[in-house]
């Protein structure tokens, strides 16, 4: 567990690590607009810049309040979903403990489906030009979702069926589908030479 200055710290490596500009401006937390629950702390930033000057040159667009956790200091955005700050943080709560598939989400979305980016003729060649460049992370964060989306009792077929433009019939149907969709990955994982996480990923696929 974890107290708030160790959360502040994590939190300010966090942003530092988001930092995009060149000069010496910087990402600042808002440490008045900091919420303590008793799970941990929700921190709300801007740029040094804009605090200073007020010039809207220098405010910040889109940025989202993160959560630090008290019990293993994990880091997570807060989603804005609703206008109300409250009610987002509510959803939040709602789905603390419970997978974010989003990053394996976007995957499918952008890669799988029949109408977005790229037009691949078939999966395996989607995969091999997602493999080309994707960062190691990433691949290990798509993996790994998708094998607990795999495992959930209340499997998303239709969110699934809808971002890739895909008409499943069943839940098992879209499932398989996944399955197999997986298997490729691990596959044309497995025939690139890998260091550092991708190889470990690749040795948990065999294993």
């Amino acid at each position: 567990m974890i107290d708030l200055e160790t959360a502040k710290k994590l939190a300010v490596e966090f942003l530092q690590s988001k930092n995009c500009r060149s000069n010496d401006d910087h990402l600042v937390i808002l440490e008045e607009h900091t919420v303590e629950k008793e799970y941990g702390w929700i921190f709300f930033y801007d740029w040094k810049y804009w605090l200073e000057t007020r010039d809207y040159r220098y405010k910040a667009l889109g940025n989202v309040p993160i959560v630090v956790e008290k019990y293993d200091g994990s880091i997570h955005s807060l989603k804005i979903l609703h206008s109300s700050m409250q009610e987002n943080i509510k959803e939040y709560e709602a789905m603390r403990g419970k997978p974010d598939y989003d990053p394996l989400y976007f995957f499918l979305r952008a890669y799988m489906s029949d109408t977005d980016i790229g037009g691949f003729s078939t999966s395996k060649d989607a995969i091999i030009y997602y493999l080309s460049y994707a960062k190691q992370s990433d691949v290990c964060e798509v993996l790994n979702l998708g094998r607990l989306c795999l495992q959930e009792k209340s499997f998303p077929w239709m969110k699934i069926g809808n971002l890739t433009q895909r008409s499943f019939q069943n839940p098992d149907t879209a499932r398989k589908w996944l399955a197999e969709l997986i298997q490729i990955l691990e596959l044309e994982l497995g025939s690139i030479p890998l260091t550092g996480t991708l190889a470990k990923v690749r040795n948990q696929s065999t294993q």
